[in-house]
């Protein structure tokens, strides 16, 4: 996160972890995480980098609720209820991209 990208959506400083993709089908896509969003909490605990995001996630049970708050490209402030799911060995899941992303992508080539 620059802090080109953080004014420009409002934050002020660079915080959070950026989502760069969503498993179809997964926790997150079922809560309206989309690729382009910023995580700013979880359970109320700040999210400072991306570094941060898996182990404040991961130490949530399995099964459980957690609150992500964060915003969008769209500089949309919101919050949403996720329930963790435990990813097994051999269970990968290919990203879904947003339409968005893809034209980003595709006007960068």
């Amino acid at each position: 996160m620059t802090n080109e990208v953080a004014e420009s959506i409002g934050l002020g400083k660079p915080i959070g972890a950026l989502v760069q993709s969503v498993e179809a089908g997964g926790p997150a896509e079922k809560a309206g995480v989309e690729a382009g969003d910023i995580i700013t909490k979880v359970d109320d605990r700040d999210v400072e980098s991306s570094v941060e995001l898996p182990r404040i996630v991961g130490s949530i049970k399995p099964g459980n609720e957690g609150d992500l708050a964060g915003v969008s490209p769209r500089q949309l402030r919101a919050t949403c209820r996720v329930v963790v799911a435990e990813l097994r060995a051999g269970e990968g899941r290919a990203p879904r991209r947003t339409a968005e992303r893809e034209a980003r992508q595709a006007g960068a080539r």
